[in-house]
């Protein structure tokens, strides 16, 4: 009887975990995806006076080009320190009577070829609704360099055209 009790609680504490938090591990099965390179998470909580900043982008590593990794992971690094700056002033600047609110949250797809994501930015500043902003990557993982809408078309297709 007592191993049986043992089965059923362990049992019910893992369907507990899969209903409370289905999303994440969705997410973190999603981040196993890529095998080399990958991405890891750069976290970025505070709760300011003002703002309370809850960010979590992808950096990555172990792309064959390591000059091409960190091009690419300044970009994402120094885009994101501005976001959260800019709000900060603003928020410094105007007092507002509830804090605003920073999130960011990436989301992983990838092929043998192309390491692929996008970066959801939210921000509430007030008002109804937030503000969504999405910035999104396509690497090429042999070159290490980011692929433009113009890589996918001959040289002198008028894609812009269609």
């Amino acid at each position: 009887m007592n191993k049986v009790y043992k089965i059923l609680i362990t049992v019910l504490v893992v369907l507990e975990i899969v209903h409370i938090c289905p999303q994440a591990l969705l997410i973190n099965l999603s981040r196993d995806a890529v095998e080399n390179p990958k991405l890891v998470d750069k976290i970025i909580k505070k709760n300011l006076k003002f703002v309370n900043i809850d960010v979590d982008i992808p950096q990555i590593v172990g792309l064959i080009n390591e000059n091409g990794e960190k091009v690419i992971n300044n970009e994402i690094s120094d885009w994101t320190d501005s976001w959260i700056n800019e709000v900060k002033e603003t928020s410094e600047d105007l007092t507002p009577t509830i804090p605003y609110e920073l999130n960011a949250k990436y989301t992983l797809t990838n092929n043998e070829a192309i390491l692929s994501f996008y970066i959801d930015y939210y921000q509430f500043s007030g008002g109804a609704h937030g503000i969504t902003t999405r910035k999104s990557y396509n690497i090429d993982i042999k070159s290490g360099k980011k692929i433009e809408l113009k890589d996918l078309f001959k040289v002198g297709y008028n894609y812009k055209k269609i």
